[in-house]
């Protein structure tokens, strides 16, 4: 998976980092992102976005390598990825945040749009497979309070015609 990294980001996934790996040092888990993003120290990670941002490819075994060094063998698979998905909504909320432009219209009107496509048809069953998904991992149910995560948001893989995929509810 590739992403886009800036110092700004950083700190949003540092903060993601700290939730979803509560029982790590915040030292670990810096200087384990690091290396899961391609550097080799948290320094250099720094010293090279004070430039400019930067892409970078998720390595998650160089990030569960580096925590199991430090004693810390049982992450969950895929924790440095679910983390950069988590900071790009947490960016792209901001974005939307603080964006100029007229709000979008209510998910109502947009659903009811009477939209057609390839593109709206994409979108629909990728939304469809993404809620499918959930449905049978167990994330959440159908009636409108049912849900099974804590927090906000939760992210959850799945695999969408051999093509693996990520969902946030």
């Amino acid at each position: 998976m590739r992403t886009h990294i800036s110092l700004s980001k950083i700190d949003i996934l540092k903060k993601e980092l700290g939730i979803l790996l509560p029982d790590v040092k915040s030292s670990h888990r810096v200087e384990a992102m690091a290396r899961g993003l391609g550097w080799n120290t948290n320094a250099a990670l720094r010293a090279e976005l004070a430039e400019g941002p930067s892409i970078r490819m998720v390595d998650e075994a160089r990030f569960d390598s580096y925590l199991a060094e430090h004693g810390f063998t049982n992450i969950r698979n895929g924790v440095l990825a679910e983390a950069v998905v988590r900071a790009d909504i947490a960016v792209a909320r901001q974005d939307i945040g603080t964006s100029k432009a007229e709000p979008s219209p209510p998910r109502s009107a947009i659903l009811s749009s009477g939209a057609s496509g390839p593109t709206w048809e994409a979108w629909r069953n990728i939304m469809v497979a993404a809620v499918n998904a959930g449905l049978e991992q167990g994330h959440f149910g159908l009636e409108p309070d049912d849900n099974r995560f804590d927090g906000d948001d939760h992210v959850y893989y799945f695999d969408l015609d051999g093509i693996p995929a990520i969902a946030c509810a």
